[in-house]
């Protein structure tokens, strides 16, 4: 059994987090890695990474890829396709920063490449965990949809068999459904099934596979880049039924990395939550006729499998991920401040369904900083045991 621990020290600037904080909330269970960052702070990650190492444990780094970066390293932001204005930046807890960048900008993955050479090498990390390698979810509105629609990806759009009238065509007559108040179901989704969506419109179903494909072609450079580096790679990807929408193709990203991590998040009502973004979902397509969100969230759940407590459709999710090699399920031990907090007897249910179904290694989401020390102890298993556990 792995267990992998988050612990999330702030944005650039950081929270003021030291090792010993860190190291403190694992005293009292197994560890088999750290997943830490993002802040920049080189001598927190060395002090951590050679505590963890004596104990024969790993430090992987906590890198988002797409987002986070915008600003501080002069990237391009995503445009929209209706306005074509940069996408809405949602900023979360503070510090986090959902500003999403143009994947098709010359040299991305270089630069960030070069980035963790100016701001983390020499921290002897054993891995990169790569978050937030997508678009952005239809939490920032409709056109997240379409992905960005700046000069550059359009074209690209169109080399791989989008052309842009279509691609205009498309955004038009999804727009016009979702005007239409009487309509229940402006994305003209007919079915999803196991991670696979169909349509009823073709244009559609080619946008996403080719958002898929732009994401993965970035991912695959930033992975041989720190391969080459020496760390091994995983990814933080999106439950099945939301990443086809966000660019994530399991198969192909999973191929790539020596494990993934479903965020299967089904108690916390915030970004990346089972819920959180369903509900995301049917504001974005209803935001022309408010009148038309409770029946096109209906739709929505009726068509995805989400029961209302999301039980049924958490065990449907682990098995609609496919063969990819390792996979480690991620279940959260807390939710965002003014939530009701996770219980943790839903914590101990979270770990025996994804047992269950046949996983056994997994990670304690999204930070354990800020987690009820005993919810710590129940994700690990020991809860209520007095004993003293060696990290690693």
């Amino acid at each position: 059994m792995g267990l992998y621990y988050q612990a999330f020290t702030g944005g650039a600037a950081g929270r003021g987090v030291a090792a010993e904080d860190i190291l403190r909330r694992l005293r009292n269970v197994p560890v088999q890695a750290v997943i830490v960052g993002w802040s920049e702070d080189p001598a927190l990650y060395r002090e951590l990474g050679e505590a963890l190492h004596r104990r024969g444990a790993e430090l992987w780094l906590w890198f988002p890829v797409f987002s986070e970066h915008t600003l501080r390293e002069g990237l391009r932001r995503q445009t929209g396709l209706l306005t074509g204005a940069p996408l809405g930046a949602r900023v979360f807890d503070g510090d986090e920063t959902f500003d999403f960048c143009c994947p098709s900008q010359a040299g991305l993955a270089q630069r960030l490449l070069e980035k963790y050479d100016r701001d983390f090498a020499g921290c002897a990390f054993d891995g990169m965990f790569l978050d937030r390698i997508r678009y952005p979810s239809l939490t920032v509105g409709a056109e997240a949809l379409f992905g960005c629609a700046c000069g550059e990806c359009r074209d690209w759009l169109a080399e791989n068999g989008l052309p842009r009238q279509v691609q205009d065509d498309l955004a038009q007559r999804i727009a016009a459904r979702m005007s239409d108040e009487d309509c229940i179901d402006p994305l003209g989704l007919l079915q999803y099934c196991a991670g696979q969506y169909i349509f009823a419109d073709p244009a559609l179903e080619t946008l996403l596979r080719l958002k898929c494909q732009r994401i993965e072609s970035v991912v695959r450079v930033l992975c041989g880049g720190f391969r080459s580096r020496g760390m091994k790679v995983a990814m933080d990807l999106f439950a099945p039924f939301l990443a086809p929408l966000v660019g994530q193709d399991y198969r192909r990203l999973g191929a790539m990395a020596d494990f993934i991590k479903p965020m299967l998040y089904r108690h916390t009502y915030t970004p990346a939550g089972l819920s959180f973004e369903l509900d995301a979902m049917a504001r974005a397509v209803s935001e022309a006729a408010p009148a038309a969100y409770a029946a096109r969230r209906a739709y929505l759940r009726q068509v995805t499998g989400m029961d209302s407590d999301t039980g049924g459709f958490f065990e449907r999710e682990l098995a609609a991920i496919p063969p990819v090699g390792r996979v480690v399920p991620g279940i959260e031990l807390h939710t965002a401040e003014g939530l009701p907090p996770v219980r943790r007897t839903d914590i101990a249910d979270s770990v025996h369904r994804v047992e269950q179904a046949g996983y056994f290694d997994r990670v304690a989401c999204w930070d354990i900083l800020s987690a009820d020390q005993k919810a710590i102890e129940t994700f690990a298993g020991i809860a209520g045991r007095d004993q003293d556990w060696a990290v690693g």
